[in-house]
């Protein structure tokens, strides 16, 4: 009996909102089916750790220049060729935040990890650079 008046308060807790206090006089099981149906709230707060206000304007240059060119008409053009603007940018992007943090130290190590995880810069890429064979390498074919 008290399973189907679940379901119920259920069904109506989807279509109307019900005051959270209402729900203390029914059972716990009948609480926790009611909270676990329901979606849970996502918020876009993002905390900017110390240091965001240095780094930001340039990021966000580069942003709008990536957007202007993923909407960039490509009539005409083969897809590498539509596509190169896009990696070259992509590739700004992150060579400037791993130049901040391994050659001139400006950022912080937790405002590097943040442009990381936040998708500011490819984490891949990063890691060879980081390697100290690709830059030996690189420059000894250029010699």
């Amino acid at each position: 009996m008290e399973l189907s008046f679940c379901k119920v308060i259920t069904t109506a807790l989807t279509f109307e909102s019900f005051m959270v206090n209402k729900l203390t006089l029914f059972s716990k099981e009948c609480r926790k089916m009611v909270f676990s149906n329901m979606p849970k709230v996502k918020t876009n707060r993002v905390k900017y750790p110390e240091g965001w206000e240095l780094v930001e304007p340039t990021l966000r240059e580069l942003q709008a220049k990536m957007r202007e060119a993923e909407n960039d008409p490509h009539d005409g053009k083969r897809k590498c060729e539509a596509l190169w603007p896009i990696f070259k940018i992509a590739h700004q992007q992150s060579r400037y935040v791993f130049d901040l943090y391994h050659r001139r130290k400006e950022i912080s190590a937790e405002l590097f990890e943040f442009c990381l995880d936040q998708g500011y810069a490819d984490r891949n890429l990063i890691a060879k650079w980081k390697k100290a064979s690709f830059y030996s390498l690189f420059f000894h074919e250029l010699m």
